[in-house]
């Protein structure tokens, strides 16, 4: 069973454990809902899941039942589960990863130990929503027996949960430091320390 938002603790690294000593994490029940659909499905199955556009009809299903709380309708595509999650998101306020922590990543986004004490500086409710993701796309990856890796993942998800501000100018994030590297490079290198 996918884990639960009341009784799992999930760490950057991927340790899980059930121990209520430790902080529990807390995370929007609807992010909850549309993983645990993905997770009871065969990943193994599909290809491109996160990648393939969903159907905007089924969408707007996904939407209405996390909206009054009810079960999802019958026979959804992952592929519109999947984008139903993008889209979350990218309406989020805030991205997961908060404007004022960019800069820093972007320096430091090669280190590792860097990545994980900027993860750990983030408020209750951000870091939370983090690694509760990242654990399930390493999960998703360990299902896909190969039909996505984390690298995929890392370069469609660093453009969401590192999102730009909306007066960011939109070619900026392909712009190359003095070592020819872009910004979404460096936001996917980044996910990336989460994602192995």
């Amino acid at each position: 069973k996918h884990p639960s938002t009341t009784t799992t603790n999930t760490n950057t690294s991927g340790t899980t454990n059930t121990n209520t000593s430790n902080k529990v994490l807390g995370i929007p029940k609807e992010l909850w809902r549309m993983c645990d659909y993905l997770y009871s499905h065969k990943l193994s199955e599909e290809e491109d899941i996160f990648q393939q556009l969903g159907t905007e009809s089924e969408i707007i299903k996904i939407r209405e039942a996390l909206d009054i709380g009810c079960p999802f309708p019958k026979f959804i595509s992952i592929h519109s589960m999947a984008e139903s999650i993008i889209r979350f998101f990218e309406c989020l306020e805030e991205p997961v990863i908060p404007y004022s922590f960019h800069s820093v990543i972007l320096t430091y986004y090669s280190n590792p130990e860097a990545a994980h004490l900027l993860v750990i500086d983030l408020n209750p409710i951000h870091y939370n929503v983090f690694a509760y993701f990242m654990a399930f796309l390493r999960e998703t990856v360990r299902q896909s027996n190969g039909k996505i890796s984390p690298e995929i993942l890392a370069s469609i998800f660093a453009d969401v949960l590192l999102r730009d501000g909306v007066e960011d100018v939109s070619d900026k994030k392909y712009e190359t430091d003095h070592n020819g590297v872009s910004v979404m490079k460096k936001k996917s290198t980044f996910l990336m320390h989460f994602l192995k």
